[in-house]
């Protein structure tokens, strides 16, 4: 299958990476305010002149989120500082283009309706706003709502109004690839030269920037399906630099000892070939089965103290029945975004779970949407899913290579999602939201430009 799939979709983007790269380190490490004024004003500049590159610093970021940058007294995540930032820029630039008399209200408003924008963003935003009136402690539920709704959000809308479909191949590769190399070879740095990991099982777990080890293997596995993909022969002249990030992340991956990221791995490798097989089934079954038997063998061969452990099971049992107790006393409503911790705490915490009190999430993907957000949540979820997956399947029926390839990446990394999501988390974390409407706003633009 030809591709014009490459790490950039030119040099023009590559320079306007890296004078944007070049802002945000001056405000990251910049001290004075005019310093940060300075990194931040780059930044928007490069913006201006390219929003889609900007858009990937954004998303390239994500998972710092845990090394935030103090504006003053409060502290603000660095992905969290720049999204904002584009979003200035460009309606700076809509204002300008009104004012300046380029573009009429009338023009603009049409622009405005022809964004692919499908009801299932529309409903997952209503819901988690409504979701707001109920939450017991309103200022995490707010902070979450914040972070992980509306920003991420922000960023599926500027990236359906900027990624133009020419570019759109280079933009998911250079998306999927450089996420999945910058933290996967920083994870083996981090782990054979910092050397702090977690000792758990018998074995030595990488946490790289992450505050767990599940945490870095939630991120990975949804970069290094595409990474595989791409290496395997549909990455155009960009297979070498896809090859080199998949050996990295299939190595921090497993240093990682994540039982619940190797079957979403397999899932994932099953659903990526299967889609741009012609014999899909047999190719996603064959794919499947192999991987989980690669896994399980190596996994009882060289960490049996780690694979064959049943204490991790048994304290998710204990998790999934705190969170049923809560749906059934608020099967409409849920807790509220990010009150699971502090209710769990309270008042639903089994005294056989006391190891471990400070639990954040269900650990799955139903449960959490349901804790979270209510009934409405698990409607905004099926929703999506719906309208992602009705997508992929039309995009790889289609004869166009690109469009297919898209789909089979895209597929590949919510696979993922969705398997490994139904042990750990899936969507409310940071990093993991960003992906997400990545993957989104990538299948919609696939398919509006067939």
């Amino acid at each position: 299958m030809e591709s014009r799939f490459t790490w950039f979709t030119g040099s023009n983007r590559l320079l306007s990476a890296a004078v944007q790269g070049a802002g945000i380190g001056i405000f990251y490490f910049g001290q004075h305010p005019a310093l940060m004024a300075l990194g931040l004003g780059v930044f928007m500049a490069g913006a201006a002149r390219d929003l889609p590159a900007a858009l990937w610093w954004v998303l390239w970021l994500s998972p710092f989120y845990r090394f935030p940058k103090q504006l003053g007294g409060p502290e603000f995540v660095v992905s969290e500082v720049l999204i904002l930032a584009a979003a200035v820029t460009w309606a700076g630039q809509q204002a300008w283009a009104l004012a300046a008399r380029r573009l009429t209200a009338g023009e603009f408003l049409r622009e405005l309706r022809v964004t692919p924008f499908p009801v299932g963003p529309v409903v997952f935003l209503a819901v988690a706003t409504v979701s707001l009136a109920w939450a017991e402690y309103p200022h995490v539920a707010l902070r979450e709502y914040r972070r992980v709704i509306v920003e991420p959000l922000i960023f599926y809308f500027l990236a359906a109004r900027t990624v133009r479909p020419k570019e759109l191949p280079g933009w998911v590769f250079g998306g999927f690839t450089v996420a999945g190399a910058v933290v996967g070879f920083y994870a083996l740095y981090h782990y054979y030269v910092v050397g702090i990991t977690e000792a758990t099982g018998g074995v030595r777990r990488a946490l790289a920037i992450y505050h767990s080890p599940n945490a870095l293997a939630l991120y990975l596995g949804k970069l290094i399906p595409p990474a595989v993909l791409l290496a395997a022969g549909w990455g155009g002249r960009g297979r070498l630099a896809a090859g080199i990030t998949a050996i990295g992340g299939l190595w921090a991956l497993w240093l990682t000892y994540s039982r619940g990221a190797w079957l979403g791995l397999a899932a994932a490798l099953a659903a990526g070939f299967g889609l741009l097989s012609r014999h899909r089934r047999l190719t996603a079954a064959l794919i499947l089965a192999g991987a989980l038997a690669v896994i399980g063998l190596l996994g009882l061969l060289l960490a049996p103290g780690r694979f064959g452990a049943d204490e991790t099971a048994l304290r998710r049992i204990y998790i999934w029945e705190a969170a049923l107790r809560m749906i059934r006393d608020r099967p409409l409503t849920g807790v509220g975004l990010d009150n699971f911790l502090y209710v769990y705490r309270e008042r639903y915490m089994p005294p056989e779970a006391w190891q471990e009190p400070d639990i954040s999430h269900p650990h799955n993907i139903v449960l959490d949407f349901w804790v979270r957000l209510g009934i409405g949540g698990v409607f905004a979820l099926g929703l999506l899913q719906v309208e992602f997956w009705r997508r992929v399947f039309n995009l790889a029926r289609s004869a166009g290579p690109d469009p297919r390839l898209i789909a089979a990446l895209c597929g590949a990394a919510m696979a993922d999602l969705l398997v490994h999501g139904l042990f750990d988390n899936s969507y409310f974390l940071i990093d993991l939201a960003y992906l997400f409407w990545f993957m989104f706003v990538s299948v919609r633009l696939a398919g509006v430009s067939q």
